[in-house]
């Protein structure tokens, strides 16, 4: 599997593959999740139909030669689609939800605050390690309590790796 390469993904259709990532996976210092970003051509009924996702290498299967002749077919008959897809740009964002229990607006305030200054404080972006470091732990209040009212997503634009690791840069609040 390789870059350029057409594939069936995770949603119906074909895809073609933009980028392939590696990712440190949590569950040890030299495990790794392999991420393949790709862009959707033709829909299941070999229609234009463009999109973008990202998702794990096993949901990955390379298409079967006869298929890849079927859509160079369709590029030689509909050249213009496929100018278009060429033209088409997509990104897939990816989000780190953080979530905690605060017990009144105040401090909802308070981490809000807290986590935007941070935020700018690291020109670098942030990167889950970090995240998890963030002194969180005065302002969760019920850390026994599988209640979460309110969170903060970590935003990765156009899923931006650095060291192996998402790097973050923008935070939205969710209040439920």
């Amino acid at each position: 599997m390789k870059v350029g390469d057409w594939v069936n993904s995770y949603s119906k259709g074909i895809w073609q593959i933009l980028r392939i990532d590696e990712l440190e996976n949590e569950l040890g210092e030299h495990a790794t999740q392999t991420i393949v970003h790709c862009k959707r051509f033709l829909n299941s009924s070999y229609k234009k139909s463009f999109s973008a996702e990202s998702c794990s290498a096993y949901f990955i299967k390379k298409l079967p030669e006869y298929e890849v002749e079927k859509v160079n077919e369709i590029i030689k008959l509909n050249n213009k689609w496929y100018e278009e897809f060429l033209n088409y740009q997509k990104f897939v964002d990816s989000i780190y939800n953080l979530s905690l229990y605060v017990s009144n607006s105040t401090e909802r305030e308070i981490f809000k605050k807290s986590i935007d200054e941070k935020c700018k404080s690291v020109n670098g972006g942030l990167s889950k390690e970090i995240i998890n470091q963030l002194p969180l732990s005065e302002l969760d209040n019920n850390k026994k309590s599988t209640i979460r009212n309110f969170t903060a997503q970590f935003i990765s634009i156009n899923s931006e790796i650095k060291d192996r690791q998402l790097i973050y840069r923008e935070v939205r609040f969710l209040d439920f």
